[in-house]
């Protein structure tokens, strides 16, 4: 028996979800994206942040669903010194990604360091 279709409706209503805090909607969010891009049940990491220009990066809100220790403490580490280009090649250009697969990556002092890639990430 094949899978159960993804709730896509689901997906873009909670993008219009009203009344909720910042909180409670990235959490619906999430929950609602998971099953689309956790398909092993390994992790989800969700955020909100400021960003008005590449050098301007402020996360206000992070959320992370079954994200081992190690992990959380690389994405905490790698949020704090992004580059410029990272930054404006991720979150001011996509919605959806591996931030190992935009540009400036590999600039972030801990990622360039070996400690992300030494602790699982």
């Amino acid at each position: 028996m094949p899978p159960p279709a993804p709730d896509l409706i689901g997906v873009v209503e909670s993008f219009y979800a009203r009344g909720l805090s910042q909180e409670e909607w990235l959490r619906l969010v999430a929950e609602k994206v998971r099953p689309l891009i956790d398909r092993h049940g390994q992790a989800v990491i969700g955020g909100l942040c400021s960003c008005p220009d590449p050098c301007s990066f402020a996360p206000s809100h992070a959320l992370l669903c079954d994200v081992p220790e190690p992990i959380q403490a690389v994405f905490f580490e790698v949020i704090k010194s992004p580059s410029p280009v990272h930054v404006s090649d991720s979150f001011l250009s996509r919605t959806c990604y591996l931030s190992s697969d935009a540009r400036g990556y590999d600039d972030i002092p801990y990622v360039r360091s070996g400690m992300s890639q030494a602790n699982g990430v």
